[in-house]
């Protein structure tokens, strides 16, 4: 579905990603973990981002080098959150979540208002819609965000850090939104994040990150207990217990489907 090619990233004179390859099957949740340059490699995987180097492949395509109207198909398969909701200011909240049905979509006012109270039910988003982004915090402007994601009901899915900055209500719907769109549908999904609950409830891998290479791309269960010394400082550094005991029980709630 999605590859990238020995994709290569720096801002400035500064090395962000060296030369990394991975890929993304349809239907498949991988988190991403580790140093600098997780959000980077977010972005130029969604589209937003172009490398220096290397390619993007989505469905075999070059996604940097298509002509516009393929780039605006690809976009409309895929919904994207940034870690800190990057809602516009000057746009109410429902006109934020409607922005890419308007952009993408032929679809009537009474259609596009079904469309976007529907995501806010599923996430249980019961504010003022015609308020602007400032009058809310962030856990608030986050579920918004997630919803403008979800609003064109994309093929794969970029979330930086969703659990992060959200209460414990918006976090477990989160979580819960995820796994029950990982069990019923095709939906691929590609996470950074620091949550370990969330990493190891939704993770068919995790992709590990140091220094802008990869160091690890495996199992949940291989990376929480790897024996490399820079993958255990990591885990342990999210507060990610890795003893087989802890490894056991988010395993259970896993496969339970149980929200811690």
């Amino acid at each position: 579905m999605l590859a990238l090619s020995s994709v290569s990233l720096s801002y400035d004179t500064q090395p962000v990603l060296h030369g990394l390859s991975l890929d993304i099957r349809r239907g498949e949740f991988v988190c991403i973990i580790g140093g600098a340059g997780k959000s980077s490699l977010l972005k130029v995987m969604g589209g937003i981002e172009p490398p220096q180097e290397g390619q993007v492949l989505y469905d075999g395509v070059d996604i940097y080098h298509v002509f516009d109207r393929k780039y605006s198909e690809m976009q409309k398969a895929s919904g994207f959150l940034f870690q800190d909701a990057a809602l516009l200011a000057n746009l109410s909240i429902f006109e934020n979540v409607a922005l890419p049905l308007r952009y993408h979509c032929r679809m009537s006012e009474h259609e596009i208002r079904n469309r976007i109270f529907e995501v806010f039910d599923l996430l249980n988003i019961s504010i003022r819609s015609d308020q602007r982004p400032a009058v809310f915090p962030l856990s608030i402007r986050k579920m918004v965000a997630f919803a403008r994601a979800l609003v064109l009901k994309p093929e794969i899915l970029f979330l930086d850090d969703p659990t992060g900055n959200v209460d414990h209500t918006a976090r477990e719907t989160v979580i819960k939104t995820l796994l029950e769109m990982k069990c019923s549908s095709k939906i691929a999904g590609v996470i950074v994040s620091q949550d370990p609950d969330l990493i190891t409830l939704v993770s068919d891998r995790i992709i590990v990150l140091h220094d802008g290479s990869i160091i690890q791309d495996s199992t949940v269960e291989k990376v929480f207990n790897s024996s490399d010394e820079r993958v255990r400082s990591i885990i342990d550094a999210m507060g990610g217990d890795s003893d087989s005991q802890a490894m056991h029980v988010r395993l259970e709630r896993r496969d339970s489907k149980e929200l811690p």
